[in-house]
């Protein structure tokens, strides 16, 4: 593999420092909040209210968006609104859209064509004197972005990551591969009307048998990464799981393919539920009503080749200069 300075940019093939939105001094993540919101919470026309679950956006009778319903303080109440923006994510902005009545019934595929990145992750015991010495250390430091030119995928449809911490122990840190480019499609669904209740979501990841075979390709590689020498130095064992299930018991496609679906799970980058093209337009504005645009990862049309935060922001950023 080769190298490139930043995974996150159109060309960055090849093995990179992973980028990660935190304070090089303190560790702690800059959110949205930190960046946006707190420098200007002093604003006259700003207002943020916390401990509110809205439930559903209401509209006039020309299907025009005038406010939301919302839970403050225990209370159900109105807040009027010349338009509205959704931006509960792509899990809880389509559940209001549907609990709005913005769905199957006014003809749009709300909750349809969920995406997500599926992984395959190997367990890494450190050496004593190697790992991460504190919870709070960089959760990882590299990784390798690259095109695996199976399944008519394109360009940059992998990617690898060496992560610093496990959730199996404090000696202990991962491999984690996924299809950045995913074929498969889910669907999010409502488990009730009732906003407290969360929706049903089925990923459905590892249904295209495009993403298998790169997935399987990837579990590959990331043996063949563990055998290297430099492994040899921090590294006293490699398993895939928990229980320390040696590598070695993957040797047929047909077994790799098996311990994929049964152990692959996303990356926690749901996109496409409320997609640009299906439901909103071009605008984030919802098809067949006025005042209403959804503005996150919901309008993504298809989950991008990366990881998904940046793109949200610059997605964000760029709607702020259209409103």
């Amino acid at each position: 593999y080769g190298t490139c300075e930043d995974h996150n940019a159109p060309t960055g093939t090849g093995v990179s420092p992973y980028a990660i939105n935190a304070d090089p001094l303190t560790h702690e993540r800059v959110t949205v909040n930190d960046a946006y919101l707190d420098p200007i919470r002093d604003r006259p026309n700003l207002s943020v209210i916390g401990d509110a679950l809205v439930d559903r956006v209401l509209f006039d009778s020309a299907n025009r968006a005038v406010g939301v319903k919302v839970r403050l303080d225990g209370e159900w109440r109105t807040i009027e609104a010349g338009e509205v923006l959704l931006a509960a994510g792509a899990v809880h902005s389509p559940a209001i859209l549907l609990r709005s009545g913005v769905g199957p019934e006014t003809g749009l595929p709300t909750g349809e064509g969920l995406q997500d990145h599926a992984n395959a992750v190997l367990f890494l015991d450190y050496l004593p004197g190697q790992g991460p010495t504190m919870p709070d250390d960089r959760h990882t430091n590299c990784c390798v972005r690259y095109s695996s030119g199976l399944a008519d995928a394109g360009t940059n449809d992998m990617m690898i990551v060496s992560m610093n911490h496990s959730p199996r122990s404090r000696h202990g840190g991962l491999l984690v591969g996924w299809v950045n480019q995913s074929f498969s499609r889910g669907s999010l669904r409502l488990s009730s009307p009732d906003p407290e209740d969360h929706p049903i979501i089925e990923e459905n990841m590892l249904s295209d048998p495009g993403d298998v075979v790169r997935l399987r390709d990837t579990v590959r590689r990331m043996i063949e990464l563990t055998r290297q020498r430099s492994f040899d130095s921090a590294v006293s064992g490699v398993g895939l799981d928990g229980q320390g299930t040696p590598i070695e018991s993957l040797e047929t496609d047909a077994e790799v393919d098996a311990w994929l679906r049964g152990s692959s799970s996303d990356a926690q980058h749901i996109c496409s539920t409320a997609a640009m093209g299906r439901v909103v337009d071009a605008d984030c504005k919802v098809f067949g009503f006025d005042g209403l645009r959804v503005i996150d990862a919901s309008v993504f049309p298809e989950v991008p080749r990366a990881n998904t935060h940046l793109m949200v922001i610059a997605l964000a950023e760029t709607m702020a200069t259209r409103l």
